[in-house]
């Protein structure tokens, strides 16, 4: 009997000991990825859920535009459309959305983003990299310059200014346009050069310290090995002021921006790293009943 008891007891343990030598598990790992997200697309800097504020005191009749810019953060084109509502409501009142700018009379204003056109982020290539690559713009000359008015000619083309840096050194190349006739004028990096005498060099947007280059070549033997963080189309201002432009299309660095019609469009696609300069207008009926009105333009992913 007892042994009977202590066979039964080895069997219990035998089994038990099966049964934990039997035990599974799960899964044989795991990954945990925390993805801090940013938003594609930025409206004057500003993210979701972010409000931004204008007011303005005007008369029926009246009319203005109100500059603010689009920053693509993403490496993949993102297609937007601009939708306007009112409160209370809209009669009488026109909202349009324009890429075109009058370029303005003062110098100094030459640095202020209104008098950029259209620019993109670069990020991984040289000086001589980029300009291995098209490096050209169209813009459509809308109306002359009246400082210049001379036969056929409506004074300056806009720039093609490339930011460029070295370790903690960030410099300017800035390559003056030459001159344009009304309507679609098309330059690029090397009909500059010879347009203007070629391209000056910049510290930051110090304007005093110039080096000048009359050859791509040249230029390239001093900077060719800088990383290329930024290239731009810019208004000259000053030279050209009050002459009426619109960008049409930007090739740099492998992309093609192709900018939307102005006073009409409603639709556009960003690609990425563009840095999109555009005007929201407000024309006023005469007729309009005096109140305060409250216009929404809302820019969001279309369709």
């Amino acid at each position: 009997m007892q042994r009977k008891k202590m066979l039964i007891a080895v069997l219990a343990i035998a089994l038990l000991v099966g049964v934990v030598s039997a035990a599974t598990i799960s899964y044989f790992g795991q990954v945990k990825m925390t993805a801090n997200v940013t938003q594609a697309v930025l409206v004057d800097g500003h993210s979701y859920p972010y409000v931004i504020g204008e007011t303005a005191d005007v008369a029926g009749g009246e009319s203005f535009c109100k500059y603010h810019w689009l920053t693509s953060q993403t490496s993949v084109p993102v297609t937007l459309g601009f939708y306007t509502d009112y409160w209370p409501e809209g009669s009488g009142i026109a909202t349009t959305y324009t890429t075109t700018i009058t370029e303005s009379s003062s110098y100094p204003d030459y640095f202020a983003d209104s008098q950029r056109l259209v620019a993109l982020q670069v990020s991984g290539k040289t000086l001589s990299t980029l300009l291995g690559m098209t490096l050209e713009y169209t813009v459509d000359v809308v109306s002359a310059s009246p400082l210049y008015p001379a036969p056929g000619c409506n004074n300056y083309a806009p720039n093609i200014n490339i930011e460029i840096k070295s370790g903690s050194i960030t410099k300017t190349v800035e390559n003056w346009g030459g001159f344009t006739v009304l309507g679609l004028n098309t330059k690029t990096f090397e009909t500059l050069m010879g347009e203007s005498g070629g391209a000056t060099v910049i510290t930051g947007q110090d304007t005093s310290t110039r080096e000048t280059f009359t050859t791509t070549s040249t230029l390239l033997t001093s900077y060719g090995t800088w990383q290329v963080t930024m290239v731009e189309v810019r208004a000259q201002a000053g030279a050209a002021g009050g002459q009426v432009l619109r960008p049409v299309e930007f090739k740099a660095a492998g992309v093609t921006i192709a900018v939307p019609d102005y006073n009409t469009f409603t639709i556009l696609t960003l690609q990425p790293g563009e840095f999109l300069p555009f005007y929201i207008c407000y024309k006023f009926d005469p007729l309009i009943e005096a109140g305060t009105y409250d216009i929404y333009t809302t820019i969001k992913p279309y369709p």
